[in-house]
């Protein structure tokens, strides 16, 4: 898997820097593993509301940005839903939820680039752990 660097904007807009590893794995894939991966995945039914409020700050982000690059309100324009829908984002936040939660998700279909996501974002979780465990 490619580590693709976070770009300046997608920096601001993570939270916790410790999710740029994750960030960067999600960015490496390509936009039909990614589509594999999520199609494979659901998010677990009473982890669904967990899971639509913590993405609310992605499409909060989502709209500054558009908004910053469109000279419009989002909620005035009808382009904003298609232009999500055309980014993709909700696919890369499932697969940010699920690597950061892989105990709140089903594997609807395993296929090999599934699990071998799963075992590179639980590879960085482990290794940060690990350092944050050294450094207490």
């Amino acid at each position: 898997m490619d580590w693709q660097e976070p770009t300046e904007e997608e920096k601001r807009a993570i939270r916790d820097s410790r999710d740029i590893p994750i960030i960067a794995v999600i960015k490496g894939l390509s936009c039909e593993d990614r589509k594999l991966i999520y199609d494979s995945i659901a998010v677990k039914s009473e982890y669904e509301t967990d899971f639509m409020k913590t993405q609310e700050p992605w499409i909060e982000d989502f709209k500054t940005y558009w908004g910053e690059n469109h000279h419009q309100d989002p909620s005035d324009s009808p382009e904003f839903g298609n232009d999500f829908v055309n980014s993709r984002e909700y696919e890369r936040f499932r697969l940010y939820y699920a690597a950061k939660h892989p105990d709140r998700i089903e594997i609807k279909h395993l296929n090999r680039r599934t699990l071998d996501f799963f075992v590179e974002t639980e590879e960085f979780l482990r290794i940060e752990n690990l350092i944050l465990s050294t450094i207490k």
